[in-house]
Order: C-alpha cells, then sequence, then structure tokens
C-alpha cells in the first residue's frame, strides 16, 4: 500500500501512474510528487542492502511516515544476521530489539516485509542513479528467481528431486545445496530460487511443483523508481582466504573460515552444533584461530583493521567450548582490539577458560599432514622463535571488504573501494543525498551499525518534504462483543504439505465437537486473505482461529482480521506438521491441541475487557530536554531543531562546549576549536532551542504524556516528551608512574595543550598505553588512546622528526581505517612495545628532567630507556550520572555509563521509555561516532514524540469490589504506573505508564488485578485444551 501523505505547505499533490512493480507481497501503483518552491521533490527513499543496517534505517524512516525501497541483491533480505544464532556480548539472538517500538516483537525481517511503509525488492541490483537529491531516478536491475514468490508454498518437492548440487554460500563444503534451494530458513521472501550456474534444465522440478511455481524461462527486469534520498547500507564482503594461499584454504578441506565455522557451532546449522573435522566426519579435539586474514594487510590492499573479527573469534570460541568443554582451543593474534565498552570483560572471561589459549604471533603457514589430514600451524612466536604445533581443524578469522558496485552510484570512492566521507559529516557521501551507513561506510560491529542507520534515516528523512506522521494506527479496536453470542470459526488455508499431512475431517469434526466452532478450508492464492475476511463476515464468525500454511499475515492483514473480532494465527505448518512429517497421527493430535488452545483462548476471554481495549491515545508534548551541552548534547539538539521539535539545553557549567573546550591538536579529524565555534552559535542562533546555562536537573516526574523536568537553581519547570541525556565524560585521573610527583609524566591530553601552545623539542620520550583501563579499576578499553598516542606520537616526530618515541602497550587498539596511522607512525621510525598485566614496565625518577623506564621484554631482553618525558594514556570515565540516573529511574552500567536498554540492538534507548543517550554518557567514543550517536538519538526521539501511546491488551485493570485496598500492587510496581485514590479506597492503574509486566496481578491478594486479554479463567481454559489433547 502506498503511504497517505498530507498536502499542507505544498503545491500538490501531482498524482502519476507508476512502473514499478510491488514486492513483498504489495503493489505500488501511485507514485507520489510533492512540488515545493516549484521544484519537484520526491516523497519516498530507496535503501540499498537489506541487512542489519538497511533494514534498520527502513524501520526508521518508515515509522516516520515516509515510504521506504529496500533492495538487496540476494534472493531474500536479512544479510548476515540470520547465520548469528548467538552475538557478543550477550551471546543471545536478540535481533528483534531493533524494532523502533517500545518493546520487541517479531524478527526485523518479518517486520520489514510486513511494514506497510516498506518495499522490499529482494534479488535486485541497483544499476543506475540520475537526477540530483530530492529527484532521483534509479534504474533497478531485478534478476530472475525462476520461481513465482505468490505460489511457492515451501513444499520442497523441487530440492527433493533435483539433481545437481552447488556449492552452499555460507557453509561451504560442510553442506551443499540444490540447484534449486531455499535461501535460509527464515528468509523473506520465503521462496526457493534456482541458480541457472548449476541448473541443467532437466525440468524434475518443474514436473513435481504442485502450484505451477517454477517457470525456467523466467527474464531479468528492469524497473525504474523516483525517490528523494538514498542510503546505501550494502554491508560488506567477506574476504576470499584462497588469495593467502600460505593458509591452505580451499586446498585442506580442515581449513574453515569463521562464517563456516559459526554455521558449525549453531544448532541451525549441517551438523546441528557437533564439531565435526569436514575431511573424515570425527569430532574435533583440537583447534586454532589465526587473526586477520584479509586485514592489516597493506601487501594485498587491505590496510586497514576489520573492527570485528576479535570479537566474533572469541564468541565461536566460546561456543565452541561450550558445546565440547574438552576441546583444545588456540588462538593466534597480533593484538587483541576489544573495542565495546563491554566486550574486555568478555574477552577476558574467554581467555580465562580452562583448555584456551591466546597465542600472540605472526603465522606464516598452514601445511596438511598426511594420511591423517591433521593442520600444521607455523608460526614466529612472541620472542622471536620459530613455532608448529598441529591442529585437527583450523579457522580463518576473515576480514570485511567494501561492497561492490558503489561506484555505480556517481560517489567517491577511497582506495579500499568504501565511500568518502568527511569526519564531521561521516554518514554523508560526495554526493548530495547520497548517504552511507553500517559496515558500507567501514567495517564495524552490530550495535554500532545501529547506530550508525539511525544516524543515515536522520540524513535521509531530511530531503523528504512532509512531517512525521504515523504510517497505521498502534491498535485495532475490536467490536463490542459484550452482548454478542460466540460465534468460533476456523479458516483453515490449506495447501499440498498440510492436507498430506493432516486429517483434515479428523481436525473439522474435532472442532466443531469440542468448541461447536464451524470450519472453513480455503485455497492458498494471493487473495486468500481477502476471501477469508468475506466469508468470516458473510456466516458472522466473531472468534476467529486462523491457520495460514506458509502464509504470513501482513499488518493490513491484522488490522482486517481485528474488525471482525478476537482471533489467533496458529502456525501448525511449523509447530505440527514440520517436527513430526512423516507421522500422520501424531502431527494431527498436535494439530488438535494448538487449535484447541487457540479456540479456548477466545471463548473464555471475558468480552467486557476486550470492549475497554480502544485506540485511544495519549499524544506526547512535542518538546525534548537535552541534558549536557557538549559535543553530543549540541548536536543532539540542533537535529531535533532541524526536525522541528522545540528543544531546551541544560548544561551545568557556565559555558557549554565540554570536552570540545579543552586545547587539542588536530592530524586529520575535527577541530574541536573550530567545531565549538560553530556549534555554540548555531546553537544559540537557533529559535527552537533555550539553552540553559549554570543549571541542572533537580526533580523528574512522569505521567502518560511524558515529563516534567524541574531545574536548578530557580526551579523552572519544563513539560516534554522525551530526554536525551549527553552528560559526556572525562579524562581518568591515576597516580601510577610517578603522575603528579613528577614534572614530566603528562597524560595524552597533556601533551596536546603542551602541543597547542609550543613546540616542545623533547629527544626521546615514552608513552605507556592502558594506564588505569582495561584493569579491574576500568575493566573496559577507552577505544581512543591508542590512536590518540599514535596521533600525537605523529605530531611529536614532525615537529622533531629525530625525537626517539618508544609506545608501551599492551594491544595497540587503532580499529577501523585507524590502523593505516599505526603503519604510517612504524614507517616514521616510532617504536612499539608490548608488555602484559603481569610484566607491567617501571619508572624512576632521574632528577626533575629526566625518567628509566624498564621493562622486561622477550625479545630484546630488559629494555631500559632515559626518557626526557613520559605520557600516560588513562583513558575515559563517565561523569558523576548516579544522582540523574536515580532522578530519571534508570540504570548506570558497572562503570557508571548509563546502562542501554540492549547492549546490542538498542545502544541509543535506555529502559524508561522516552529517554535516550549519547556521546561519552553511553560510552567511550571518536567524536565522529559521538556525532552519529548524537544524530541518531535525536531521530529515534522524534519518532518517539511522533508514536502514539495505544492502551496495549496487556495492560492491568482493576475489580473495585475485589480491591481491599492493601497498596501491595503500588509498592511493586516498577513502573510507578499504580496508584492509590485514598477517596474511593481502591487502587487505579495508570494506563499511560503500564508496561503490562504483570507483577501487580502476580502480587494481588484478592484477584481484584486482572491483564486485560490475560484473563484467569481464559489462561486455565488453554491449559486445559493443551492436557486434554
Amino acid at each position: 500500500m502506498c503511504s497517505s501523505l498530507p498536502e499542507q505547505g505544498f503545491a500538490g499533490p501531482e498524482l502519476h501512474a507508476s512502473a514499478v512493480p510491488g514486492h513483498g507481497g504489495r503493489n505500488c501503483q501511485v507514485r507520489q510528487i510533492f512540488k515545493i518552491g516549484g521544484s519537484t521533490m520526491e516523497a519516498k527513499v530507496l535503501v540499498i542492502g537489506a541487512g542489519i543496517a538497511g533494514m534498520e534505517t527502513a524501520l526508521l524512516l518508515a515509522e516516520t511516515g515516509a515510504e521506504v525501497y529496500l533492495v538487496d541483491k540476494e534472493p531474500s533480505i536479512g544479510g548476515s544476521l540470520h547465520l548469528l544464532d548467538y552475538t557478543f556480548p550477550t551471546d543471545s539472538c536478540g535481533l528483534c530489539y531493533l524494532e523502533p517500538y517500545p518493546s520487541p516483537r517479531f524478527c526485523p525481517t518479518f517486520e520489514s516485509a510486513r511494514h506497510p511503509n516498506i518495499h522490499i525488492i529482494p534479488y535486485a541490483e541497483v544499476e543506475a542513479l540520475e537526477g540530483k537529491a530530492g529527484a532521483f531516478t534509479v534504474k533497478i536491475l531485478h534478476k530472475p528467481r525462476y520461481v513465482y514468490e505468490e505460489k511457492c508454498i515451501l513444499c520442497n518437492r523441487c530440492a527433493e528431486v533435483c539433481p545437481e548440487e552447488r556449492p552452499h554460500p555460507y557453509e561451504g563444503r560442510l553442506s551443499p545445496q540444490k540447484a534449486i534451494y531455499k535461501p535460509h530458513l527464515r528468509g523473506i521472501p520465503p521462496t526457493y530460487v534456482i541458480d541457472m550456474d548449476y541448473c541443467t534444465r532437466c525440468g524434475k522440478c518443474v514436473e513435481v511443483c504442485p502450484t505451477d511455481a517454477i517457470d525456467l524461462n523466467m527474464q531479468p527486469k528492469t524497473s525504474e523508481l523516483s525517490v528523494a534520498s538514498v542510503v546505501v547500507a550494502a554491508g560488506y564482503e567477506p574476504f576470499d582466504p584462497a588469495k593467502r594461499a600460505e593458509f591452505g584454504y580451499g586446498v585442506f578441506p580442515n581449513v574453515l573460515t569463521s562464517l563456516e565455522f559459526e554455521r558449525m557451532v549453531s544448532f541451525s546449522g549441517s551438523t546441528h552444533g557437533k564439531l565435526l573435522r569436514p575431511s573424515d566426519g570425527k569430532p574435533v579435539r583440537k583447534v586454532a584461530f589465526i587473526h586477520c586474514i584479509g586485514s592489516r594487510d597493506p601487501a594485498i590492499g587491505r590496510g586497514y583493521c576489520s573492527s570485528v573479527c576479535c570479537m566474533y573469534t572469541a564468541k565461536q570460541v566460546n561456543l565452541a567450548k561450550r558445546r565440547n568443554p574438552e576441546l583444545e582451543v588456540s588462538v593466534f593474534y597480533m593484538d587483541l582490539r576489544p573495542i565495546g565498552k563491554v566486550y574486555e570483560q568478555y574477552i577476558r572471561r574467554v581467555q580465562e577458560t580452562p583448555g584456551v589459549r591466546y597465542i600472540r604471533s605472526m603465522v606464516s603457514s598452514v601445511v596438511e599432514r598426511h594420511p591423517e589430514k591433521d593442520l600444521l600451524i607455523r608460526y614466529v612466536a612472541e620472542d622471536g622463535g620459530l613455532r608448529e604445533e598441529a591442529f585437527d581443524l583450523v579457522v580463518l578469522a576473515v576480514g570485511f571488504g567494501a561492497p561492490q558496485g558503489l561506484e555505480k552510484l556517481g560517489i567517491e570512492l577511497d582506495k579500499w573501494g568504501f565511500p568518502v566521507t568527511k569526519p564531521d559529516e561521516p554518514h554523508k557521501t560526495s554526493r548530495e543525498g547520497v548517504f552511507v551507513t553500517g559496515a558500507a561506510r567501514s567495517p564495524m560491529d552490530i550495535p554500532d551499525t545501529v547506530v550508525d542507520a539511525a544516524a543515515a534515516a536522520f540524513y535521509a528523512r531530511s530531503f523528504l518534504p512532509q512531517p512525521f506522521s504515523s504510517p497505521y494506527p498502534i491498535l485495532t479496536s475490536y467490536p463490542d462483543l459484550v452482548d454478542a453470542e460466540p460465534r468460533p470459526g476456523v479458516f483453515f488455508i490449506s495447501c499440498p504439505e498440510l492436507s498430506s499431512e493432516l486429517d483434515i475431517d479428523a481436525l473439522r469434526a474435532f472442532v466443531y465437537s469440542a468448541y461447536g466452532a464451524s470450519f472453513y478450508a480455503l485455497e492458498p492464492s494471493s487473495d486468500a486473505w481477502d476471501k477469508l475476511v468475506e466469508k468470516a463476515k458473510a456466516e458472522g464468525v466473531n472468534r476467529l482461529v486462523v491457520v495460514p500454511c506458509g502464509l504470513r499475515p501482513t499488518l493490513e492483514v491484522h488490522q482486517k482480521l481485528g474488525t471482525l473480532g478476537p482471533y489467533e494465527v496458529v502456525p501448525i505448518l511449523e509447530e505440527a506438521v514440520a517436527p513430526l512429517r512423516g507421522d500422520k497421527a501424531k502431527a494431527t493430535q498436535q494439530a488438535k491441541a494448538l487449535l484447541g488452545m487457540a479456540l479456548a483462548r477466545l471463548l473464555y476471554l471475558y468480552p467486557r475487557l476486550l470492549a475497554k481495549i480502544s485506540a485511544d491515545s495519549f499524544p506526547p508534548e512535542e518538546r525534548a530536554v537535552v541534558v549536557g551541552a557538549g559535543l553530543a548534547g549540541m548536536t543532539a539538539a540542533l537535529s531535533l531543531a532541524e526536525l522541528g521539535y522545540k528543544v531546551d539545553l541544560v548544561e551545568k557549567e557556565e559555558e557549554p562546549g565540554g570536552l570540545l573546550k579543552l586545547p587539542r591538536v588536530v592530524l586529520d579529524g575535527i577541530d574541536p576549536a573550530k567545531t565549538l565555534k560553530t556549534l555554540v552559535e548555531r546553537v544559540k542562533s537557533n529559535p527552537l532551542i533555550t539553552l540553559h546555562l549554570g543549571s541542572e536537573v533537580a526533580r523528574v516526574e512522569k505521567d502518560g504524556r511524558g515529563y516534567l523536568v524541574e531545574l536548578s537553581p530557580g526551579g523552572e519547570a519544563i513539560r516534554c516528551g522525551a530526554i536525551i541525556l549527553a552528560t559526556g565524560g572525562r579524562e581518568a585521573g591515576t597516580q601510577q608512574y610517578l603522575k603528579g610527583t613528577h614534572p614530566r609524566v603528562l597524560t595524552q591530553l597533556e601533551l596536546e595543550r603542551l602541543l597547542k601552545e609550543s613546540s616542545p623539542s623533547f629527544r626521546r620520550i615514552a608513552m605507556i598505553q592502558c594506564v588505569g583501563s582495561r584493569d579491574d579499576l576500568h575493566p573496559y578499553c577507552s577505544r581512543v588512546c591508542c590512536y590518540n598516542a599514535v596521533k600525537n606520537a605523529l605530531l611529536l616526530k614532525e615537529a622533531n622528526p629525530e625525537a626517539e618515541i618508544y609506545v608501551f602497550y599492551r594491544d595497540i587498539v587503532t580499529f577501523g581505517r585507524y590502523e593505516e596511522l599505526y603503519t604510517r607512525a612504524r614507517e616514521k621510525g616510532v617504536i612499539f612495545i608490548p608488555y602484559t598485566l603481569d610484566n607491567k614496565p617501571k619508572v624512576e625518577a632521574l632528577g626533575e628532567d629526566k625518567l628509566l623506564v624498564s621493562l622486561k621484554e622477550p625479545t630484546a631482553g630488559e629494555v631500559k630507556l632515559e626518557v626526557d618525558l613520559l605520557v600516560l594514556s588513562v583513558g575515559i570515565e563517565p561523569s558523576d550520572n548516579a544522582s540523574l540516573a536515580e532522578k530519571l529511574g534508570v540504570k548506570l552500567d558497572d562503570f557508571g555509563f548509563f546502562a542501554e536498554e540492549h547492549t546490542k540492538m538498542r545502544p541509543l534507548e535506555l529502559t524508561e521509555p522516552g529517554v535516550f543517550i549519547c556521546g561519552l554518557a553511553q560510552g567511550p567514543h571518536f567524536m565522529e561516532e559521538v556525532i552519529g550517536q548524537a544524530r541518531g538519538a535525536a531521530f529515534k526521539a522524534a519518532l518517539y514524540l511522533k508514536q502514539l501511546r495505544g492502551f496495549p491488551e496487556t495492560i492491568a485493570t482493576v475489580n473495585e469490589r475485589l480491591c481491599s485496598a492493601c497498596e501491595l500492587c503500588v509498592l511493586a510496581c516498577p513502573y510507578k504506573a499504580r496508584f492509590m485514590d485514598y477517596e474511593a479506597r481502591v487502587a487505579r492503574v495508570d494506563e499511560g505508564l503500564c508496561r503490562g509486566c504483570g507483577i501487580c496481578a502476580m502480587v494481588c491478594p484478592n484477584g481484584a488485578t486482572q491483564m486485560r486479554a490475560f484473563d484467569k479463567k481464559a489462561l486455565m481454559a488453554v491449559v486445559d485444551a493443551a492436557l486434554a489433547s
């Protein structure tokens, strides 16, 4: 369906017929164009790539009312996320948290396919991008999949008879696929595709297909789209390790890529989580992981770090040890780069696992031993000696490369193929209106990708003319069924797989005899849902149980079903037929249980409760408060103002700027001084921003419409709908290594002040990394310290090329493009000397102007350096956030930063709805990352301000006749949604605050509190139905 966009303020709209074919089960036949000031501007966005970055960008844009076309070159959307059963550091899935809702619902791939404003275009590529920002024309090539999406019922008969095999795209040689295959288990669209590179056109699949869904003569097609802006979210290309012949990939069967091993440890993979050698199927007893394959290697044109390999290897080691606790694991690495806030703790736990060794080394080759096909790894150890060791299996941690084909977009690319951007506008490409996000911009992990997607959505949305609007009503009201007699009906959308594996007559008899329900069989056609609704209306059915076969109801279908009465969608195909295929009796019995449970719940639900559920809402105050006026706070405030919202920017200091006010030196990044001047001027001149200097948050109250924020001093009260916390951080203090007692011991920030104010001529300088970081005091990596040390070392070398600079380090964490600076520093003669927590450098004073730094080093023995200056990299710690966190009812993490709602998938949201974080309040970040976080947090806050607050079915309700005013529910409610009405002597519910957790119903001694649509009688009837079947 096409989104309905407002006409206010435009000279149109003009409507034109569109030749763009519909995708994802929808057809959009109207192209909406708006004219602004004589120029034509499209009201649509193209997102290229449907992985995590693309789907998150599309969902956020679609939630604002924008129409989004989501194009992906693969046969199904989802990117590589569906290959990951577990993600670090939570070791869980959590992908549902990507949804832009107050709480997670479904997998984002399903939501992208179901969303009324998102049109998915799988198996297609952008061929050309013409026009200009606001009025782009996109040429799209639709590749033939040789299977009609609307006809395929996923019966798998085609694959069963196909005689040809192809290598599996991500399980490699572990599990070959047929030439006709389903891309992956949870693929959207859920349709098979034929790889014509392997198909012989024998026609066997055509013969057995029961729905005539296969067409071997299908041809490529092209189409054109008109869009206002483009977001490149094309992900990454994994490095092909066959290009590094010394590691034996593609030659030795027991050498796997990290992605192939990911599937091996997955329960949904070809070995179902068993660690088996591909060569002989024997259990793996000893496995080696080799880092940096296709990363940090200038010799092959990949002189950057892929940023994520260290952590996904740690996760795979952890999973492998879970599968087999006796497994011996060795990890060969150069530097460990745990750049996420909690990654250091995760990787340390893995390192301390019995049977796991991390070996700092350089691997020279992998050789196969015959006849047992073991693998011999030859490497240079930390002491410089040559070693070799045999393993059953070797896993290559392959790096990320830039996506192919970006040159077609007419944007400038760097030498590695990534789009060129500016540090202060990291998502803008060289072409106006074209933005880049996620791993297509630079290798990054999932949390950074999620943040990046929100920032890209902000930029892309700025080119759309219409204001934010809700794309659909939050909740459909059921009809008033208080006095209506229940008329249950089971609507069975049949297909060959269901009809052949189930006794349909037995099911028909069961639902009628046990529940008085009628049974309606429908054919699986493209208009099956419309026919179902028409049939239900004609028969007067007001309690519906729907068995959809392989068809997934879209949001529009759910809305239509809700107008008929309470309904349940029962996945019999997935929960009865698939696990019990071949046993018709057991599958039928399981189907009876599922149908019985659904009918019992519908028949015993209190109609009176259902009648109270409505689409009433509390629109929040369309105003935001931003706490903190540093780089993050000012950027967030300006971003909200650009989106049209009033902002109160609260800063405890007398001048805005935060850390930007400190004297800094610049090599090739953002200039803090210039940035500070620009931001302050823009903030002070913006009519939508009120700047409160010398003020702090004194008190916060919440109700269904938002927050009442009281400031001190002065007591000014601000009503707002959303709050962004940008409280910043500070340089961590230390007393280690004579800091504070010797004048020649400085921190990196103090060195920058010195470089800014003068031209120091120190002859010999030492730097020590991770001072008070990655230890028990601050058990996290501060992310920026190694970059700052390398940058300052290069600046010192520029000022004095004869200077000797020595950097003592545990790991050099110059991830992504920053690796190139590390390479440049080594080329300039900067010496890097490793140390460990067990063997730290020692520092002695040699008078007022000299220090002695010593270390026992594995290769050089005792190192003693007499230096003129010692510089400490002390890391970042959070501001004093405890008081503010208590006032807002949010949590801090173990380090004192604000604790995100979900570390992986919701890094900008807190557990309190409507409260967001960005910048150093969330954790250590570079300035360009802070800008992206601020943009993303502002966009999410703006989206929150526009969302309707519908009453969910799960909120609590009170039977006043049973309430004894004991106040237990008030004390137990974690969201302060329960309060006492002392006049009536009953406990009441603030429906705007209730989150439906059910704790109050659990503690109520009289049963006065119940959860809407979860009545006790209904739930017990469901249990009885399950046990009876």
